[in-house]
């Protein structure tokens, strides 16, 4: 009797075990098959929003397909930036679109940090992902500024990460101009003002506050700064 128990215990459909059994692929493929009208687009965002909101830290990668290690709740990102000849000051930022939560919203160039990867070689990954043929003018600004501008702590699902920004300066106006005409493989890439960034964070208009927040302290600093300063006087 004990071994019949045992075999039957074992043939448990995925669906029949209890929850903290099954693995996260065993209950996305059973959501699958109830909720198979949804787009491919939908069930990733859906895995996503379960990942950060806790219930899917189990989760070995983001999704079959990927292959990819699990992301960390850590995030590296870059203010990209150029200042003309006259003192005008210039960010690029991505303009989520599509079927993000925050579309229309704005974003700094980056992502989330992987398991194992430190937050440098995770920028460079991330924008090198973002926008390959603009990709190398980021990396020579970003090597050429070795600016940090801060690293934020948040709480993501009450989960501690931490978020690292960096300037980069794309300094030569002819590195910009072919920069700001490259296609990103995600959002819209935007050029906008200094005056209409900081309009932008204090409309709220950006996906992620935090973000927001340090990029109107590098703002308030890059203006009162001796390299800007001269341009006033």
């Amino acid at each position: 009797m004990e071994e019949c128990q045992t075999e039957s215990n074992s043939e448990l459909k995925n669906e029949d075990r209890p929850r903290e059994e099954r693995t996260l692929d065993d209950r996305l493929e059973s959501k699958e098959h109830r909720h198979s009208d949804k787009t491919v687009e939908e069930k990733e965002i859906e895995l996503l929003e379960r990942m950060y909101s806790g219930s899917g830290r189990d989760a070995k990668r983001i999704s079959d397909k990927s292959e990819q290690p699990a992301d960390t709740y850590d995030g590296a990102v870059a203010i990209i930036y150029h200042i003309d000849s006259e003192g005008r000051v210039y960010f690029s930022l991505e303009q989520k679109s599509g079927t993000h939560p925050s579309s229309g919203k704005y974003a700094l160039y980056g992502g989330t940090v992987r398991v194992g990867e430190n937050h440098v070689a995770a920028a460079e990954r991330e924008l090198q992902e973002e926008d390959p043929k603009g990709f190398s003018a980021v990396i020579k600004a970003l090597n050429d500024t070795h600016y940090k501008v801060a690293e934020v702590p948040e709480y993501i699902g009450g989960t501690p990460s931490r978020m690292t920004i960096w300037a980069a300066e794309i300094k030569d106006a002819s590195e910009w101009e072919t920069y700001k005409l490259t296609k990103t493989t995600e959002g819209h890439k935007t050029i906008l003002s200094l005056e209409d960034t900081v309009a932008a964070v204090q409309k709220n208009n950006f996906a992620y506050p935090s973000q927001g927040k340090a990029l109107l302290d590098f703002a308030y600093v890059l203006l009162n700064s001796p390299k800007l300063q001269q341009y006033h006087h």
